[in-house]
């Protein structure tokens, strides 16, 4: 088993699926270590200031 991305302290291969620590998208290793989220609006979280 061959992990290549690293997000939040875990490893991941490349295809894997998991939650983004905001507990409503998900994010997906891809080749290359390069990890790709959903970025949907999560009610109740706060705005990160630079996407205002």
């Amino acid at each position: 088993m061959i992990s290549v991305c690293e997000y939040s302290g875990k490893w991941y291969e490349a295809g894997d699926g998991f939650p983004d620590d905001d507990g409503c998208n998900t994010c997906n290793c891809q080749r290359g270590s390069a990890v790709a989220c959903t970025l949907m609006l999560c009610l109740g979280t706060p705005i990160p200031e630079n996407v205002k």
